[in-house]
């Protein structure tokens, strides 16, 4: 299947057909995760990776989706060699993806971001994919691009590995959670029941962002804070979610 597919996606002619061939050279990844782990992923799967799957996420937006689908089902079965050498290039490509593509190749950024995050291989490329993710909440005009951007910020292990940056990204999303609705207020079921979920999962995000974060960026979050109106912060936040440290610092 895999062999006839990746000859199907490099030789045939037809757009439609290529585009079919994607889709199964994606599932072969997603089918991969279940399977096998960092001691046994063969090394076809190593060159199906780097040959098809991430030139997929740079390809044309047809081919994104799957690209960026299968991308963060094999990133971490990789093993820590192969992810120093392709790290910057998946997240850089992941996040071009989030900001520029389709809803359903935004959303599925999100969520092999969300599968990234977690490779402490990453270092300063943390804060290029949670600088991503915290636009992506901010500005996507997709409810659901939104908050599975927002969801994924919580795979973070610590604000440490954002540095100087996560008082900037914390009080972003502070501020997108106070922000008042954009534009003509519109009453359809669907968008205002993604909208209170994305409240919801913005709450969810900035607490534990709080929690996980260090004493140094919670005293730096103080005067940051001191410029955002109290009322709206404390009535949108629910600061009893904190903890006590963490209260203790943001009021």
């Amino acid at each position: 299947l895999m062999t006839m597919s990746e000859k199907m996606f490099t030789q045939d002619p037809s757009m439609p057909v290529r585009v079919i061939a994607s889709w199964c050279l994606g599932n072969v990844a997603v089918a991969l995760e279940a399977v096998s782990s960092c001691e046994s992923l063969p090394s076809w799967a190593v060159s199906l990776f780097t040959k098809r799957l991430l030139p997929m996420c740079e390809a044309h937006e047809k081919f994104q989706v799957n690209g960026v689908r299968a991308v963060g089902s094999l990133y971490m079965l990789l093993g820590p060699a192969l992810r120093q050498r392709y790290g910057e290039r998946v997240v850089r490509s992941l996040c071009a993806c989030l900001s520029k593509a389709t809803a359903k190749t935004q959303w599925n950024a999100a969520y092999s971001l969300r599968s990234t995050l977690v490779d402490p291989l990453l270092g300063s490329l943390c804060v290029v994919a949670a600088r991503s993710l915290v636009d992506a909440t901010r500005t996507a005009e997709n409810y659901k691009v939104r908050i599975s951007a927002v969801t994924a910020l919580r795979v973070l292990p610590s604000s440490e590995c954002l540095g100087e940056a996560f008082v900037e990204l914390f009080c972003d999303l502070l501020d997108e959670l106070c922000r008042p609705p954009r534009g003509p207020i519109r009453l359809e079921r669907s968008r205002v029941r993604y909208a209170s979920v994305l409240a919801k999962e913005l709450r969810t995000t900035i607490v534990f962002l709080g929690e996980h974060a260090t004493v140094s960026h919670l005293g730096a979050l103080i005067p940051r804070l001191a410029l955002l109106d109290p009322t709206t912060l404390y009535a949108k936040l629910d600061l009893d979610l904190f903890s006590q440290r963490t209260r203790a610092a943001v009021m």
